[in-house]
């Protein structure tokens, strides 16, 4: 953003523009041309005008910021950084207009600490000014120092309450602390002072992370995800798009292929709350006709101007993901293959959507679907050409852990796999297309925000049995026998890691032997993590997606959960429900969605202890301890 000249410089100057002299123009006239040129889109020719305002008069600050906007936006990165270090030193070394700059170009291009130097140099000039605050507050952010952020964010908008920018990272500096009463008070102010679909979003998962049961959290989430598909305008949809909860807004069918209904679940925890109880989702499979995949990571759809977002409506990535960086109108158009489904959903680059949920959906298309098609086209003859094929789409984002699972299942021979998006972000338009449904039907009873991430009961089972059958028959090693106890470590993570975790795992070594495993599952394979959890008997350690690998434990295995508080998502309580294992809850050690398990000392670790052995203990296990020598 480039900004005006305030006051007027009388500097009569000749000056020559495209060979044209001009006696006696201003200094505000040539940066008023420069403005000019920059809105109707010459930057070369606004760069021009703004060099030559820095030459003839170097003190006017605007005069470099503005320089430097227009080689960012004709992304001359570097000659931008030149104009504003330039700037530096050739203004009132009390003016931190260019400091400013150079802080703010830094959180746009660069990882670097080294970088946002200017940041702390333009505090140091002007302590009080409310943007230098606020840019040493979002700095804070960027490096997970929330507490410290908090303090210069609130500064920041006492001396300028609505800075919208600021506003958004105080409440996200207040949600990452674990601040509920202050993330929800922050952001139901942000969504009062600017409703736009970002804010929306803020509340809808500041929310949900606060509390599980929050019919707010559903409201403020799918408000988002409306709004931001209204916000997005295109050639063809120049009013916005409409977000639909259903598929009503194209034609389809559906085929129901579990009606649902059947609860299970447990009774009660540790703590005596009886939140544990769950519904069998119907499972469907929709065929959409004439409808656009968008190359984003969640595959959204549309038809016409309405949009479709899949099972997990209240994502807050669809807000991110949906019109970033423009809308391509011009997809490629997939024609003549006989059957083409998808599974593409959002948040595929995490272990548990991807092994929990996509992988569900794979196995119903599979056998759904992929082998009735195959068995057709077989009975007419050899099966070759592409009108006989079955195309398979898939999200990019899982394919390390989806593929060597596809491997281990098997396809029927006729399927080609599409990997999207690919590199060019092209979106497709498919003439028919089946997908995998298992929503809630009606979304206005929807009181947990995070039940859309939780897939059928039959889902997880069905995978766990056909993935540990797999392995077990293609294992090249004699399957051992011993049972195991398997801490999960979320060492390397950046949330919910605990603290003396090393006196945490000496104590369960000590106590457990050989029978004792820590496991992190960086870089393993699939087929190595379903080995590690085939014996595991009892399966501990804090809140993370690994402990979707309980899907490859035998049934009747028992999980112990270090839980979150406030309570928010139960994924690892139901996943244990829909298995037939036992789920326990370590009420000692907590932490918040964002936050870390603190203050682990040895009574807490005697907790967890007690609790390993007496799940041993109802199994008729005994550990065999190490001894001292």
């Amino acid at each position: 953003m480039i900004t005006p000249l305030c006051g007027v410089w009388l500097v009569a100057i000749m000056c020559a523009f495209s060979g044209a002299q001009e006696p006696g123009i201003t200094v505000q006239e040539i940066f008023a041309r420069g403005v000019t040129e920059f809105n109707a889109g010459n930057i070369d020719g606004a760069i021009e005008y703004f060099t030559l305002v820095t030459k003839v008069a170097p003190e006017i600050p605007q005069a470099w910021t503005n320089l430097g906007v227009a080689y960012e936006r004709n992304k001359m990165i570097e000659k931008a950084k030149e104009i504003y270090r330039e700037c530096v030193t050739a203004i009132n070394p009390t003016d931190i207009t260019c400091h400013m700059s150079l802080c703010k170009l830094a959180f746009s291009t660069s990882m670097q600490l080294e970088d946002y130097r200017p940041c702390v140099q333009a505090l140091q000039i002007a302590p009080d000014d409310p943007d230098a605050l606020g840019q040493m507050g979002n700095l804070h952010v960027l490096l997970y120092q929330y507490a410290e952020a908090i303090v210069f964010l609130e500064n920041s908008l006492q001396k300028r309450p609505n800075d919208r920018g600021n506003k958004f990272n105080l409440c996200l500096a207040y949600s990452r602390e674990g601040r509920c009463e202050d993330t929800l008070s922050c952001s139901e102010e942000l969504v009062q002072s600017f409703p736009s679909s970002g804010s929306y979003s803020a509340l809808g998962v500041a929310a949900s992370c606060c509390a599980r049961f929050t019919k707010r959290g559903v409201e403020a989430r799918t408000m988002g995800c409306m709004l931001k598909a209204e916000e997005v305008k295109t050639e063809k949809c120049p009013e916005g798009f409409k977000l639909s909860l259903d598929y009503s807004g194209a034609p389809h069918t559906a085929t129901t292929i579990l009606h649902g209904g059947e609860s299970y679940g447990f009774d009660g925890t540790p703590r005596g709350l009886p939140y544990l109880i769950f519904s069998e989702r119907q499972i469907s499979i929709i065929q959409l006709q004439n409808v656009i995949m968008y190359a984003t990571g969640s595959g959204l759809l549309s038809h016409g101007c309405t949009v479709f977002s899949g099972d997990h409506i209240f994502d807050a990535r669809i807000v991110e993901e949906f019109g970033a960086g423009g809308l391509n109108e011009n997809p490629e158009v997939l024609r003549g293959y006989g059957l083409i489904a998808s599974a593409v959903q959002q948040n595929t680059g995490n272990y548990y959507h991807s092994l929990a949920e996509t992988l569900g959906r794979i196995i119903i298309l599979r056998d759904h679907l992929l082998l009735p098609h195959y068995s057709s086209v077989s009975a007419m003859g050899e099966v070759k050409g592409k009108s006989k094929q079955a195309l398979l789409i898939l999200p990019q984002g899982g394919r390390r852990f989806l593929q060597e699972a596809i491997d281990l299942i098997g396809l029927p021979p006729h399927t080609v796999i599409r990997w999207f998006p690919s590199n060019d972000n092209v979106p497709l338009k498919i003439p028919k297309l089946n997908i995998v449904d298992w929503r809630v039907l009606d979304v206005s009873s929807i009181q947990d925000s995070w039940l859309p991430f939780f897939p059928p009961r039959s889902v997880l089972r069905n995978t766990s049995a056909l993935i540990r059958q797999a392995v077990a028959s293609k294992s090249s090693t004699s399957a051992s026998s011993e049972w195991r106890v398997v801490y999960i470590s979320r060492g390397d993570a950046g949330v919910r890691t605990v603290d003396s975790e090393e006196d945490l795992i000496s104590s369960l070594k000590q106590a457990l032997g050989d029978h004792f495993i820590v496991f992190t599952g960086s870089g393993m394979s699939l087929t190595k993590q379903v080995e590690t959890f085939a014996n595991a008997v009892v399966i501990v350690g804090p809140h993370g997606a690994g402990f979707t690998n309980m899907m490859w434990a035998p049934p009747g295995a028992t999980v112990i959960l270090f839980p979150m508080e406030p309570v928010s998502d139960v994924c690892f309580g139901h996943m244990a429900a829909a298995l037939g294992h036992d789920y326990i809850e370590v009420p000692q050690l907590t932490s918040y969605y964002y936050g870390h398990y603190k203050n682990v000392d040895w009574a807490k670790i005697q907790a967890v202890l007690d609790t390993v052995l007496n799940a041993l203990s109802a199994k008729g296990l005994t550990p065999n301890p190490k001894t001292e020598l």
